[in-house]
């Protein structure tokens, strides 16, 4: 076995001596095939499983010297949590070629054009709109755009935060739209499971070479808090819901079971939230809350996915006057548009997770 084989799948160097170790492929399959898969990425790909193996992340540094030979640079970011995997600081160590491609803009409503999008973009992150590409691995919608940038490159490199989606992308990019034989085909592993690449992989395109780079860790998303078989489960949605509540008088409403809000209004608030399938929304009076809390944290209230899971997080309490028109955005959970207000509310999160304003960028839009 060639010391330098690696798993197509992940990008992970091969073995055949310690089954527990990542990397591990049965001796006999060496011979049986030329480019076998770990045994993480098989039982992913053919069984769904997430093999017991510790997810790997990539830190900034690693990601940039991955990069250096790149002609082409593509940070992928997550259109439904920008706050979580579009960080300005990562994006300043970049080349100034660097584009941004806004994955996921599948799940946006209909409404928004990829030009609107762009521009909101541009304006609440201060970006220029011809650095940013909306794209979806779901509809491949702008890929056939996004395949003209690329052969412009030998070599194009992709990186951002995990479950943003760069493996399918690059996996869609890798496609022939001519062939109708393989409608499954996938080179990088893919799967809701955050840090799925482990090593850099290169792969030969149609017209040139791309290189899927593992995934960073984002240390304050919703999902750091959560266990790590379930961190895939936030982000992992078919579509975007939207929940509208009127606010008349003192409530409590738990985005998750892992961020709380105490709304008084002066007259009548209207905060909409925006949000995957595996997060809950849920209004009660304040009397209640602690009782709803207690009994329905990690069942009623996602994440976390089980009330085994609840433990003493080290919380944080803020006091925010949310302007009409604005969006509270919650890392890696989703957002909150404030309808009509302002909405003086408090709001308590487990310590360090991001969250931040923002210009409305939905406004209200039904989803989809």
């Amino acid at each position: 076995m060639p010391k330098t084989l690696k798993c197509e799948g992940c990008g992970v160097a091969l073995q055949s001596q310690n089954a527990d170790m990542p990397g591990y492929v049965p001796p006999e399959l060496f011979e049986k095939y030329e480019k076998p898969l770990c045994q993480r990425c098989f039982r992913i790909r053919h069984y769904g499983s997430h093999f017991q193996l510790v997810s790997r992340y990539f830190s900034p540094e690693k990601v940039v010297e991955t990069l250096e030979k790149c002609g082409g640079v593509f940070y992928v970011a997550d259109l439904t949590d920008l706050t979580g995997t579009l960080n300005a600081d990562f994006l300043d160590r970049l080349p100034s070629r660097t584009m941004i491609l806004l994955n996921k803009f599948d799940l946006l409503p209909r409404a928004l054009s990829a030009e609107m999008v762009k521009t909101r973009v541009a304006t609440s992150y201060r970006l220029e709109r011809e650095r940013l590409f909306p794209v979806s691995a779901m509809n491949r919608y702008g890929l056939p755009g996004l395949k003209d940038i690329l052969v412009r490159n030998n070599l194009n490199g992709f990186c951002g935060y995990v479950n943003a989606g760069k493996s399918s992308l690059i996996n869609e990019l890798l496609k022939d739209p001519q062939d109708q034989e393989n409608p499954e085909f996938e080179k990088a592993t893919t799967s809701p499971y955050p840090g799925t690449t482990y090593e850099p992989v290169t792969y030969d395109g149609l017209s040139t070479r791309l290189v899927d780079v593992p995934g960073m860790e984002n240390r304050s998303g919703i999902s750091h808090w959560i266990e790590e078989k379930d961190r895939h489960l936030p982000s992992k949605t078919k579509r975007w819901h939207r929940k509208t509540i009127f606010v008349r008088h003192a409530r409590t409403i738990f985005f998750s079971g892992m961020v709380r809000i105490e709304v008084e209004p002066v007259e009548t608030t209207i905060l909409q939230f925006y949000f995957g399938d595996n997060v809950t929304v849920h209004e009660t009076s304040s009397a209640r809350a602690e009782e709803i809390y207690g009994r329905h944290c990690g069942v009623l209230l996602l994440p976390p996915y089980s009330s085994r899971a609840k433990r003493a997080w080290k919380w944080e309490t803020r006091a925010i006057a949310l302007e009409e028109g604005k969006d509270l955005c919650v890392s890696g959970l989703g957002w909150i548009y404030c309808a009509k207000g302002p909405a003086k509310m408090k709001i308590r999160f487990p310590e360090g997770l991001k969250i931040e304003n923002r210009k409305g960028f939905i406004q209200g839009t039904k989803v989809r």
